[in-house]
């Protein structure tokens, strides 16, 4: 097989994984196949290793996902002779942690606001001129 096809395989072989979220790219962006016309994240191809880089996805372990991406890839191209390593970038949390917890700006929970006819009669009333109260 080409690197091209390989990279291709790996990344949509691992991507589809329970454990993993998505690619990621490593911190600066180095973990990338570059191709003609497009960019495959999160897999680096080299003659003498292979580096996988995924964003985890939580409750799997550090060691789930190492074994569930080095056992994809070997049944995605097969064995290889030379070392695959895994990159973990980041972990994404669910959004709902659990009925009361949220995280994220988009899943805070919203308090309604109070009514017009609510506000008008929770607030004192006013002194009128010329009436002491």
């Amino acid at each position: 097989m080409s690197p091209q096809i390989d990279a291709m395989v790996i990344a949509t072989a691992v991507t589809v994984l329970p454990q993993v979220a998505g690619p990621h790219s490593g911190r600066y962006g180095e973990i990338v196949t570059l191709l003609p016309g497009r960019r495959v994240e999160g897999v680096r191809l080299r003659t003498d290793e292979i580096v996988i880089g995924v964003v985890a996805r939580y409750p799997a372990t550090t060691a789930e996902v190492d074994a569930a991406v080095r056992a994809t890839v070997h049944a995605a191209i097969g064995r290889v002779e030379f070392p695959v390593h895994l990159w973990i970038g980041d972990i994404a949390i669910p959004r709902v942690l659990s009925p009361g917890i949220t995280t994220g700006r988009r899943s805070a929970r919203k308090l309604p606001l109070p009514s017009a006819r609510a506000w008008a009669t929770s607030r004192t009333p006013a002194t009128r001129a010329g009436t002491t109260p």
